[in-house]
């Protein structure tokens, strides 16, 4: 209520002629400590506009100035206020920051590095490739081929490979037909999406999205 009016009495005084506003608005001498340049208006806005909005000014700065002697916690409490309104922001929109500290020193950042694919990108992981042991899954091709047979719709894979969902890459493999590494292919993702399926974690779920995409593949079900 003070800052306000001693805000209403300045600009009493500036408007009715009884205090003449110095040049430039701010009564700071040219070249001194605070001085701030005139103000370059374009030509259309008129004469009288610009004089009051610098009489406006002029009586602003002592408020402000009452505010800030007779109630610095109003000021002190603002940048706190802004940098927790700041983070609540960030994170509801997934990005946490770890203290106003750090907040702060970000505006000198210029370079970020993130130890994650995907982060900006999407926001979610996303399997390129795989690989997998033909010694290891060699000996569950014949249970494998019972359990397509099976499924209904039975779907045979294509022998190169194509529709199996990622890349696989397969380990000691060379003596394997192109159909028996196309079967041992469908069985490591069946596997994952079976091993994956009663989880919530969020590589886990990547996984099961990639095999509930593989067509052919019998229904994946918690172990």
């Amino acid at each position: 209520a003070l800052s306000l009016g001693t805000c209403a009495v300045w600009s009493v005084l500036v408007f009715s002629g009884a205090v003449e506003v110095p040049s430039g608005g701010f009564g700071h001498s040219p070249g001194g400590a605070g001085h701030m340049p005139a103000m370059h208006l374009p030509m259309h806005e008129p004469l009288t506009e610009t004089q009051d909005s610098l009489k406006l000014l002029f009586a602003m700065k002592f408020g402000m100035a009452v505010l800030m002697i007779a109630c610095p916690c109003s000021m002190g409490l603002a940048t706190p206020m802004a940098v927790m309104v700041a983070t609540g922001v960030a994170a509801k929109r997934g990005c946490l920051v770890k203290s106003a500290v750090a907040l702060e020193s970000s505006a000198r950042l210029h370079a970020i590095v993130l130890d994650k694919t995907g982060t900006i990108t999407k926001g979610t992981p996303e399997i390129q490739a795989a690989a997998l042991s033909a010694e290891a899954l060699g000996g569950m091709l014949d249970q494998w081929l019972e359990l397509r047979k099976a499924a209904s719709p039975p779907v045979p894979p294509s022998a190169d490979g194509a529709g199996l969902g990622p890349p696989v890459r397969l380990l000691g493999g060379e003596r394997c037909s192109l159909e028996q590494a196309a079967e041992m292919k469908a069985l490591f993702w069946w596997l994952m999406g079976t091993l994956e399926s009663a989880s919530d974690h969020p590589l886990a779920k990547c996984i099961l999205g990639a095999v509930e995409d593989i067509r052919g593949l019998p229904p994946v079900a918690a172990p």
